[in-house]
């Protein structure tokens, strides 16, 4: 006979599943922990387990749950979930750019990632001077997440209905997956290639795909379409990569009162735990994303957001990007733009953004300044991961002059290929341009030591019709420096 284990979930149904334990003796909470949520279901858990199943409890015990921790189990439909991700080939992080699908341990590293979120999303909502330890364990000394900051993102989450926490705490999970994909098209539904438009329509048109969405309280269920809603990607907002066409959504929701400012709430929390579990899969435990300087942008970002409320035809992205721009102490929206596409925060960084901006003749930096003001007037597709190309060339050593010449040559060849795609109806219009591909380090540096050797790019770059930039790099020999 297989010995089973039950897990806790939300707390305001507590009691109900406590009587459905197959154990008789009652479940203690953990003193001073406040109750979050720990979603998700009541699961039952047997010793003939699969594989997968094994390395992912393994790793979450390692990790995450002190000997101490008894009641703080995975439950079954996350395990669930997380095995759909072992042998996933959707790629959704950026951070996937610098690491291999599997790494060492042979853990997918999407469930590392998700593992993480969830931990964070545990650490905010107990809060308090241990958990904040506990979050800040692995961040430089110099960068550390201030435990004001801290609080506050702990007590947005705090201060959330019950149900929507529970909606938050299951975002931690809810990712694109070949296994979700097969589900919807079993359902004659079709899921975009896009990650953010993959979880989009998966809520909005098939939900019960995953098993923790099935397992919610009725009210957080309703949450869920808020959670992820429709064309409003806060990271994209963090680093503008796009126009004024990221806020559109938002403001028309808030226009027409479809969006309660609960329901707001409830979507900024989903990405403040997305952002802090952003790299979970670096190094467990706590979050090495959400610093003092990203949370100081993040914050700056809510300010102009609740603004939306009194008026919501505020102009977010001027008004951001001129914090951005004091962040960095130059006078340029278009740089500050640049600034925040780079994760540059400080003003030795704005410094050297000028240096190379004011090196170009005056006609390049008139045409820079020009499309940037066009760009934040349209209504394009906000293009995706492009952020992810300037991080890595500069992990790889490229100054920031060298970085933004590279970039430059890759977004012009990439935009106009995109652009005959669309207008020869090869990729729809509703198809972001996506820098996922191109970012990846192996891509990057036989195209910076090319660039390095002859001052030009000579591969080939090609666009495909899920709006994927791939470049090939030419059989050039590589010169001596």
């Amino acid at each position: 006979m297989s010995k089973w284990m039950y897990s806790l979930i939300s707390p305001f149904n507590q009691t109900k599943f406590i009587k459905k334990t197959l154990h008789s003796q009652p479940i203690k909470i953990k003193p001073g922990f406040i109750a979050t949520g720990l979603v998700i279901g009541y699961g039952l858990y047997s010793e003939s387990e699969s594989p997968s199943i094994k390395k992912i409890k393994s790793y979450y015990k390692k990790h995450y749950q002190s000997h101490d921790d008894i009641h703080h189990k995975i439950p079954a439909p996350v395990l669930t979930q997380l095995e759909w991700l072992q042998t996933n080939k959707i790629i959704t992080s950026e951070s996937n750019a610098r690491l291999p699908q599997i790494s060492a341990d042979d853990l997918n590293i999407e469930i590392k990632r998700a593992l993480a979120r969830w931990n964070c999303f545990k650490l905010f909502c107990e809060g308090g001077p241990v958990a904040y330890q506990n979050f800040i364990e692995q961040q430089p000394a110099n960068d550390q997440l201030e435990q004001q900051a801290f609080t506050i993102f702990s007590n947005l989450l705090q201060q959330l209905h019950p149900a929507a926490r529970e909606a938050v705490e299951a975002s931690c999970f809810i990712t694109p997956s070949q296994k979700a994909q097969e589900l919807a098209a079993l359902k004659k539904i079709q899921l975009p290639s896009d990650s953010e438009k993959f979880l989009t329509d998966a809520i909005t048109f098939c939900p019960e795909i995953y098993p923790i969405y099935n397992s919610l309280s009725s009210e957080a269920k309703q949450y869920m379409p808020d959670v992820f809603l429709q064309d409003t990607h806060g990271r994209h907002m963090l680093y503008t990569e796009g126009g004024n066409n990221m806020f559109i959504a938002l403001k028309q929701r808030i226009k027409n009162q479809s969006l309660t400012k609960q329901a707001y709430e409830t979507w900024f929390c989903r990405w403040v735990i997305n952002i802090a579990g952003f790299r979970g899969h670096e190094s467990p435990r706590g979050s090495i994303y959400l610093t003092q300087k990203n949370a100081k942008a993040l914050l700056a970002l809510k300010n102009e957001l609740d603004k939306l409320w009194e008026n919501p035809d505020h102009d977010v992205l001027a008004a951001y990007l001129k914090i951005r721009a004091e962040f960095l102490g130059i006078n340029s929206l278009f740089l500050a733009h640049i600034g925040s596409l780079m994760r540059l925060y400080f003003t030795e960084e704005g410094t050297l953004l000028n240096i190379w901006f004011d090196a170009l003749p005056q006609v390049p930096q008139q045409n820079y300044e020009e499309s940037y003001r066009q760009f934040r007037s349209s209504i394009i597709v906000t293009p995706t991961y492009e952020p992810a190309v300037l991080d890595n060339l500069l992990s790889l050593g490229c100054s920031i002059t060298e970085a933004m010449i590279l970039h430059t040559m890759i977004k012009a060849s990439a935009s106009e290929i995109y652009s005959n795609g669309i207008r020869e109806k090869f990729i729809n219009p509703s198809t972001p341009l996506c820098f996922r591909e191109i970012a990846r380090q192996e891509v990057l540096k036989p195209l910076i030591l090319e660039f390095r050797s002859y001052g030009k790019i000579f591969g080939e770059f090609k666009v495909t019709a899920s709006g994927d930039i791939n470049y090939t790099p030419d059989n050039k020999p590589i010169l001596s420096p």
